[in-house]
Parts: C-alpha cells; sequence; structure tokens
C-alpha cells in the first residue's frame, strides 16, 4: 500500500464514531503476589529472603483495611520468625555441645521474653513491597532480609549472654547462623 493510502486509511479510521454507548467494563487482576508472596523473588539474589501478604476487608475506610493488612502481613512475618529464631538457637547450641556443660547452654537459653524482643527487633527491618485494592479487599506484599534483620538481633542478644561466661561468637559461629537461615528459608520457599 502506498504511503499516502496508508495515511487515508488511518485518518478514516480515527474519523469513525465511537463504538455504540454502553457500559465499559475494566477487569482488574490481582498481582502475582496476592495469592503467592514470594513471586517475582530471585533466590540467588535474596537467599535469606522472607515475604509475606495481608489481607483485609475493604470496608470503606481504605487506611484502615491498609493498617489491618500490614498487620496481617506482619503477624505472618512473625509466625515465619519463630522457628527461624529457634533454629538459629539449635544451630548454635549444636555448634558447641562438646565445649560447654549442659547446664552452662540451658543457661544461655533466651527466655520467652528475650525471643520475643529478638523477633520484634527483626520485624522493625521489614519493608513493603506492595499494596492492591480491589472492591473486596486490601492487600499487602512484605518482605523481611532475616540476614540482615533476624540474625544481628538475635546474634545480640546471644552475646549479652555469653559475655556472662567470657566468651563471644566466633565467626564459624556467624558462618553456621547464616547458612542455618538459608536452608530455614529455602525450606519453607519448598513448601
Amino acid at each position: 500500500m502506498r504511503p499516502t493510502r496508508l495515511l487515508l486509511v488511518l485518518l478514516a479510521a480515527c474519523a469513525a464514531p465511537p463504538p455504540a454507548a454502553g457500559p465499559v467494563l475494566i477487569e482488574l487482576h490481582a498481582p502475582a503476589w496476592v495469592g503467592n508472596p514470594t513471586a517475582g523473588w530471585d533466590v540467588a539474589l535474596a537467599p535469606a529472603v522472607l515475604h509475606a501478604t495481608g489481607r483485609a476487608p475493604l470496608a470503606g475506610d481504605r487506611a484502615a483495611a491498609a493498617v489491618a493488612a500490614e498487620t496481617d502481613a506482619r503477624g505472618r512475618l512473625a509466625a515465619a520468625l519463630r522457628p527461624a529464631r529457634a533454629r538459629l538457637s539449635f544451630a548454635w547450641r549444636a555448634l558447641h555441645a562438646s565445649d560447654l556443660a549442659p547446664a552452662a547452654l540451658d543457661a544461655l537459653a533466651a527466655d520467652d521474653a528475650a525471643a520475643q524482643g529478638v523477633i520484634t527487633t527483626a520485624l522493625a527491618g521489614a519493608r513493603l513491597k506492595g499494596q492492591w485494592a480491589d472492591d473486596e479487599a486490601f492487600w499487602v506484599w512484605l518482605e523481611l532480609d532475616v540476614g540482615a534483620q533476624l540474625l544481628p538481633a538475635f546474634e545480640a542478644d546471644l552475646s549479652a549472654r555469653l559475655a556472662a561466661l567470657a566468651r563471644e561468637l566466633t565467626p564459624a559461629d556467624h558462618a553456621a547462623l547464616v547458612d542455618e537461615l538459608i536452608r530455614f528459608v529455602a525450606e519453607r520457599r519448598g513448601r
């Protein structure tokens, strides 16, 4: 087709009347993370990252729904951090079972309040990755790098306990704890 003829065809198409008036329907599709919190996660770049989505009914107050959805997502992250913290404790205990007496190992165990303090400190580092709403619910997507948040909180708590025994965490301890966290996240991802 010659360029002038093509131009005439395009102009005629633009001048055509719009289609018959009627309701315009737009179908919204939720982002992939609404159904799968790990969608878009590159395990090679972030092997120690946990993701969570939270949902809250959208009952008119969008701001309140956003807060409720974020609270839900933080609760899901906290539920994942409890076993992660316990695994770190178990891994450190297993590393030092031969050089510390069982009573000393028991004395170094965190009580419930200290364990919750570690989790609360780690949760402060959760990042908002996305928000989405339809006409029924508000969704929030959070991520938490447990290597950058949980591990330092756990190590600080354990270091304070070790000071009473004139001991400290070693680089080998740190490496073993990092490996344990990466295994933990990989196992959760495989669910």
